[in-house]
């Protein structure tokens, strides 16, 4: 079942250390950036998806014009019928999975993606960008917390969780369909197509694996639930990095701002003698 022809395997990490440099985000970030990560990669799994459908429905059309064991087949009302609505529903999945795409570039992230910083970044070759001080700097807490802070100013989070909403729907239709058009291909051809049949199986079975992998598609209809229909705002955006002046009077970023709050409280006290009580 599912892309068989693909190869995949099982990684296993046991007390593996990584370094500094190859943390992807700020260490506690990646729940967050999930969420944007999840936003761009479910509309290419409803395009797959579609591709799938789509494969199906030509080969069953193609099989229906030109076999002389689907003589007469495509005469009959029902078989035009089912045809009419494979391409109707291949043809809604490819306009869900387009929009999200285009609401992803153009109004998650597509701010971030236009500044000029990170324009030129991406004509940086990537021979340079290997560099061992390029990547040091790439990977420092500073650039980190730059690309953190660009994002906060160029979209929010209601933006990303609307965007991950409409991913999210694009790819549960997207393999809902391509179920419905596999099967509904094999159905019409029966067990006369011959290699057809194979290849109509092989696909059948590819496009059971758009519905689990991405996200289950129930789990991706709680996030429909959540981004459009109750329209909550979800926490999409890693958390900005909160600046302390130290008592040397330089700025200090720490992720441990308990820890700052705490020492302010009691310096505060002590000095209101009322021996840390406030």
């Amino acid at each position: 079942m599912g892309q068989r022809a693909c190869p995949a395997a099982e990684l296993t990490f046991d007390d593996v250390f990584v370094p500094d440099e190859r943390i992807v985000g700020r260490e506690g970030d990646g729940a967050a950036a999930t969420m944007i990560v999840l936003a761009c990669s479910r509309p290419p799994v409803g395009a797959i998806a579609t591709g799938i459908a789509r494969g199906a429905y030509e080969r069953v059309l193609g099989w229906l014009e030109e076999d002389r064991a689907a003589r007469g087949l495509l005469g009959r009302q029902h078989v035009q019928l089912a045809l009419a609505g494979m391409e109707e529903e291949i043809h809604l999945a490819r306009q869900l999975y387009m929009d999200a795409a285009t609401e992803f570039d153009h109004t998650a992230l597509g701010g971030a993606m236009s500044h000029p910083a990170v324009r030129a970044l991406g004509h940086v070759p990537a021979s340079v960008r290997g560099r061992a001080p390029v990547r040091g700097w790439l990977a420092s807490d500073r650039a980190r917390d730059a690309t953190i802070a660009l994002l906060h100013r160029t979209t929010s989070e209601r933006a990303v969780t609307r965007s991950l909403a409409l991913s999210s729907m694009a790819k549960a239709r997207g393999g809902d369909v391509a179920m419905r058009v596999t099967g509904a291909a094999l159905e019409l051809v029966g067990l006369r197509a011959g290699p057809v049949r194979a290849e109509l199986e092989k696909l059948w079975r590819d496009a059971k694996l758009t519905q689990i992998y991405e996200g289950t598609n129930q789990l991706n209809r709680l996030e429909v639930y959540r981004g459009l229909c109750r329209r909550e705002t979800i926490g999409c955006l890693p958390p900005l990095r909160a600046i302390y002046p130290d008592t040397d009077g330089k700025a200090h970023t720490n992720t441990d701002a308990r820890a700052h709050l705490e020492a302010d409280a009691l310096r505060h006290a002590s000095v209101n003698g009322d021996g840390g009580r406030s």
